[in-house]
């Protein structure tokens, strides 16, 4: 994937869950990225079952980390100021890399917390860009980060692939809905929906509605199918657009021309995951 998408913004990768790939897209994209510059390496909470795996980082490099992995850490990291609070493992900080290793990464369990600190490294140009190791089957996330754009990760193997696919069919078209122009000519027959959009309010919509528009994908609730049925009913719109980069799958015994064959409109924006155990 071209670096220059992610110069001078936040890039999310969330997933379908844990073993989705996240952290090995998001080490591959960060060893091209720091071809150009700094990159700032951060993730959300710290990793489930109260492990997180190490990333390699170069000098100039700006990580998010607790002082107790940062004593741990091969790498040697300079702090560069102290996050308020405390986490379960530790004073969460903002630090530098001055000699380049492996680290593990740490971060703020709410997500104003994340946003502020990234705000003041990308407001101080000390990186070039950001990329953030998400949380597992949540793409909320992404809309509470500044200027941020994401990319879905996912594993498919036999049992699941038609799963799966479907799944990357629904974000993708989520994420090409069209912008809402919010002009009001259309307002008797719009409603705008604050907040996430549910299974349990699609039966409480007026007759006369034509329109439904949401702040973002990340407001959707529903499941592909939900979300189909409804998108026949109704024109579905946006407020703010999230930018999609792509679906970076691993495969596990199973072909990608079987893979693919399970999508409908979704394929130009797979990348395979170059880890993948395929059959």
């Amino acid at each position: 994937m071209n670096y220059k998408l992610f110069q001078n913004r936040v890039t999310v990768f969330t997933g379908s869950g844990k073993g989705s790939g996240k952290t090995s897209a998001l080490q591959a994209t960060a060893v091209e990225a720091q071809r150009v510059g700094a990159v700032g390496l951060f993730t959300i909470g710290f990793g489930g079952g109260g492990k997180s795996p190490l990333l390699r980082v170069e000098r100039g490099d700006v990580v998010i980390t607790s002082i107790p992995l940062l004593r741990a850490s091969e790498a040697s990291l300079d702090i560069i100021e102290a996050l308020p609070g405390r986490s379960a493992i530790g004073q969460l900080c903002v630090c530098s890399v001055v000699r380049p290793g492996a680290v593990t990464l740490a971060g703020p369990e709410h997500l104003s917390q994340l946003a502020q600190a990234i705000g003041f490294i990308l407001q101080d140009n000390l990186v070039k860009s950001v990329l953030v190791d998400g949380a597992a089957g949540r793409i909320t996330q992404v809309a509470a980060l500044p200027d941020a754009q994401f990319i879905y990760c996912a594993q498919a193997d036999a049992a699941n692939f038609v799963r799966v696919a479907e799944n990357i069919e629904f974000i993708s078209k989520l994420a090409d809905l069209p912008l809402d122009a919010q002009d009001n000519r259309d307002e008797d027959n719009r409603l705008r929906i604050e907040g996430p959009l549910t299974l349990s309010m699609i039966g409480t919509i007026q007759d006369k509605v034509e329109h439904i528009s949401i702040g973002t994908l990340s407001d959707c609730f529903l499941d592909p199918a939900s979300f189909k049925r409804l998108s026949q009913r109704f024109k579905i719109t946006a407020r703010r657009r999230i930018p999609l980069l792509g679906f970076v799958v691993a495969l596990k015994n199973i072909k990608r021309e079987t893979f693919l064959d399970a999508l409908q409109t979704a394929s130009s924006r797979i990348i395979f995951n170059p880890y993948e155990v395929s059959g």
